[in-house]
């Protein structure tokens, strides 16, 4: 996965406010009663706090256990999730440029708590999210709680422009007020990813094949291994018409595990990236079985 850097970290506390004694977040039952932990926000149990919140069911915000204030927030018992408010908003905005293969994107709040940056993902992580984004966005009854904005993530053809000088992914809190985040997010066209893409399953001999981007100096390809731990990466790949490709020269990968390479465009004129593949294109599992030959 790129290098995500969190760049600004909003906190915002509400006087008097108190979010009660959770230590959940988005996976992770909390509260006296314990509760099992998910995975990048998909899963987990509530120990004794309240059933679903913000989009209901175990593998959202709480989990499965009764309690609550009309099953719908965690504000008895210290149960697992964030905890609910009633009005609470964050809102923000975006601009497109330079991307002729997408329109519209998507924002997701992902629970800090449990989201890894760097760690391959089958799918979007749970949690408040707004989809048909093309300039001004806001998320209503956002429950308390940290979270990543995640902006442009889903496979839309959206990338947030990779270039150190514009917005990434941000952290912020949410205690019990309204948050409006100040900076704009600059989206870009995604290099388009051709194999191995989502979902696929690979064995040795394993190559990297995208679209040519436009007009870049060179490529950068780095694989990720399930706990978003860098494995190889070729940092000198230059151009070429059409499909650009490249095969796999690191250490053996593990059978059964899954991985995700990306693919990051880099300008001559700056020596910046100005474009890299979607955060969802790209997961592989990888079989030590050899490739049938017909």
């Amino acid at each position: 996965m790129r290098s995500f850097g969190v760049s600004v970290l909003l906190t915002l506390f509400l006087a008097g406010c108190s979010s009660g004694t959770s230590s959940g977040g988005i996976g992770p039952g909390g509260g006296s009663g314990g509760g099992s932990a998910g995975l990048n926000g998909v899963g987990g149990s509530a120990g004794l706090g309240s059933s679903g919140s913000w989009t209901g069911g175990a593998t959202s915000f709480g989990g499965s256990a009764g309690g609550g204030v009309g099953g719908t927030g965690a504000v008895s018992a210290g149960g697992g999730g964030n905890t609910p408010n009633t009005g609470v908003t964050v809102s923000g905005s975006v601009s497109i440029v330079n991307a002729p293969g997408g329109s519209s994107t998507s924002v997701i709040l992902a629970d800090a708590a449990t989201f890894n940056l760097d760690a391959p993902l089958p799918q979007a992580p749970s949690g408040p999210r707004v989809a048909g984004v093309t300039s001004s966005w806001s998320i209503p009854d956002v429950p308390d709680g940290s979270y990543y904005v995640l902006v442009g993530f889903e496979n839309d053809g959206l990338v947030l422009d990779p270039d150190p000088l514009s917005p990434q992914i941000l952290q912020l809190a949410v205690t019990g007020s309204d948050v409006a985040i100040s900076t704009s997010f600059k989206l870009t066209g995604a290099v388009e990813v051709l194999a191995p893409d989502a979902g696929a399953t690979v064995s040795d001999p394993i190559t990297f094949q995208w679209q040519e981007s436009t007009s870049p100096d060179h490529y950068e390809v780095r694989v990720f291994d399930v706990t978003g731990f860098e494995v190889w990466a070729d940092v000198s790949i230059p151009p070429a018409p059409g499909t650009v490709s490249i095969p796999y020269a690191g250490p053996a990968l593990v059978g059964g595990q899954l991985y995700r390479w990306e693919v990051t465009a880099v300008g001559g004129f700056s020596g910046a990236p100005i474009s890299v593949s979607e955060d969802l294109r790209g997961t592989f599992t990888y079989s030590s079985a050899p490739q049938a030959l017909w």
